[in-house]
């Protein structure tokens, strides 16, 4: 699963009871907003979503997708600091959203803060375990933590659940290359080729 900007159902937002203290205009406008950000963040222009996804949370502080949004944009804009600031304080308002551990774990493994980005990969994980792309940055951030045999783990994981994740691939070649592994390590690094030049992975999402 992805992280991109959620796509807000007004419906849904006028009928939470969560929200009585927002008036429903200001709801609608918040979504609309929120939605522009979307569509803003589609386009690349991410210093505009990124308002338009701070004036759809300040419409309407319990549209906690907004703020997780913003700190999405502000990665994405290497505005690590702030982008951390929104995202904990999402966290403090729906720690069940995996995209928001996701989005600080690339936010902590950006700085070289790989104790902490381990941390929220793995809570990320734990609220969506199918997810290829998470099982790929835990294993990246076990190498770089110097625990080979918990990145060869995770690097398997992650193609279990998509055998053409190249990126999972590659990793799962150099972590056999550094474990001595060499006949697998060849082999591994071939599927990779085949994967990369044949153009039939995905391409890594440092979204959710």
């Amino acid at each position: 699963m992805r992280l991109s900007c959620a796509i807000l159902v007004i419906v849904l937002l006028i009928g939470s009871s969560s929200r009585a203290e927002v008036a429903p205009s200001k709801q609608v406008e918040a979504a609309k907003t929120n939605n522009l950000g979307t569509a803003l963040m589609n386009q690349q222009l991410l210093e505009q979503a990124a308002a338009k996804f701070a004036a759809a949370y300040q419409l309407d502080p319990a549209l906690v997708r907004a703020q997780v949004n913003r700190g999405i944009a502000l990665v994405y804009l290497q505005k690590i600091l702030e982008a951390k600031e929104a995202l904990d304080q999402a966290a403090a308002l729906d720690p069940k959203d995996p995209h928001i551990w996701y989005a600080l774990g690339i936010a902590n493994r950006i700085e070289a803060q790989y104790p902490q980005a381990l941390e929220n990969f793995q809570k990320a994980a734990a609220l969506d375990p199918d997810d290829a792309d998470t099982r790929y940055f835990l294993g990246s951030v076990y190498l770089e933590l110097h625990q080979p045999e918990q990145a060869l783990t995770e690097f398997q994981t992650a193609l279990k659940i998509n055998p053409i994740h190249p990126s999972a691939q590659f990793g799962l070649a150099k972590v056999l290359q550094r474990l001595g592994r060499r006949e697998e390590a060849a082999t591994a690094f071939h599927r990779f080729e085949t994967i990369n030049q044949e153009k039939i992975g995905s391409p890594l999402a440092h979204t959710y």
